[in-house]
């Protein structure tokens, strides 16, 4: 049986050129680092950790990465973008239950950077059935080993992260992602302090504002904003900073993830699910399951 989980092992490679540590060669603004490696041991996810010139005491820092193999097929290439550098240090990580040899760097290289890159390890998540993950840990409890439906599953978003940034990444992925993505219409506002004449007469004032009423017989004094068209919460939060004396009450439910489905091929939905929870951008991920109701 392969397993992929959490225990790791790890490789390494410094860019060196003549002495230990030397600039890279491309000093475009950006550019991509494809990094070639062997990895001897089951199949697993795999992350991509860097140091560079820039902090080269501080720790290991996670770098999103794409992971597919080779046109070969011989070995893995993990596809990272990155900013101009002097030199940049690089770890293989292997996310994995079993022992296994250690990952084999093979090689770097660099090259101008193009499109989006999908950070997912795609090498693993289309290459492992549910068959062999059905006793992992992560799917053999009461809740996780349930049916759930093919093809999908169920992602949520940290609620910082927005449209433009999560759908060209997908789409460069070649993954079909359906996201819904929250927007305000209207907001109830708190007055802390100043007066509520003024604060409807700022409010009002403001281009994107349709209304802003204030609630009778209120206390503490509260006023309702009505936009006028809806704008993304990140938007909505930006507006009301720079107000002084307001406080939006925005409610335990903007706590919540941007929810979302990926549709994956067939049969490898739990692979699929241990690579996306690497996704930089992802709060969770699970199958779709398919809830059952008994009636007696």
């Amino acid at each position: 049986m392969r397993k992929a989980a959490l225990a790791v092992s790890v490789a390494f490679v410094i860019l060196i050129g003549g002495g230990n540590l030397a600039p890279c060669q491309d000093t475009s603004e950006s550019r991509l680092f494809v990094i070639k490696f062997t990895d001897p041991g089951p199949p697993a996810v795999h992350t991509v950790l860097a140091k560079t010139s820039e902090a080269p005491d501080k720790i290991w820092a996670f770098i999103p990465a794409n992971v597919r193999l080779s046109e070969d097929g011989l070995c893995h290439e993990a596809t990272l973008e990155m900013p101009d550098v002097g030199w940049a240090m690089f770890r293989v990580k292997r996310h994995a239950t079993d022992e296994a040899a250690p990952v084999r760097i093979l090689g770097v290289a660099t090259r101008p950077a193009e499109n989006p890159i999908f950070p997912v390890d795609v090498a693993f998540a289309n290459s492992v059935r549910n068959d062999e993950l059905y006793h992992h840990p992560r799917f053999s409890s009461p809740f996780g080993g349930g049916p759930f439906r093919p093809g999908i599953v169920s992602v949520g978003f940290h609620a910082d992260a927005t449209e433009e940034e999560i759908r060209p990444l997908f789409e460069a992925g070649g993954v079909r992602l359906s996201a819904y993505f929250p927007k305000v219409s209207r907001i109830w506002c708190e007055v802390v302090s100043g007066d509520v004449s003024e604060h409807v007469q700022a409010l009002e004032g403001s281009g994107i504002v349709k209304s802003a009423e204030p609630v009778p017989l209120s206390d503490p004094p509260r006023i309702v904003v009505t936009f006028s068209t809806p704008i993304l919460p990140q938007a909505a939060e930006e507006f009301f900073l720079p107000m002084d004396g307001l406080e939006p009450q925005w409610g335990s439910s903007w706590q919540y993830e941007i929810d979302g489905t990926v549709y994956v091929p067939e049969g490898y939905e739990l692979a699929w699910v241990l690579a996306l929870e690497h996704f930089p951008m992802i709060a969770y991920a699970e199958p779709c399951s398919i809830v059952q109701i008994w009636l007696p």
